[in-house]
């Protein structure tokens, strides 16, 4: 069950992700710089390029309790998934 897709504040004028949102009728929750650096993903990021440790695991981190699906790149597309 997917509840939300959290992300970082920077992708909110992705269309993609509010579509994606739209369809699965959930919300997308944008997070800041400092939400997402407070996180300890398990994997390496390029998104070190944005002062950021991560994006998809330190957002998954951020929303649950657990992180269990650390990410996984689908072309264009980042996921991991938090409980």
């Amino acid at each position: 069950e997917i509840r939300a897709i959290a992300t970082a504040w920077i992708k909110e004028d992705e269309t993609g992700i509010s579509e994606a949102a739209k369809v699965l009728g959930i919300d997308v929750i944008y997070l800041d710089k400092e939400t997402l650096n407070s996180q300890c993903p398990v994997s390496p990021s390029r998104a070190a390029d944005l002062g950021l440790l991560g994006v998809a695991e330190p957002a998954a981190l951020a929303l649950s309790s657990k992180l269990i699906m650390p990410k996984k790149v689908y072309g264009r597309v980042t996921v991991a998934l938090g409980e």
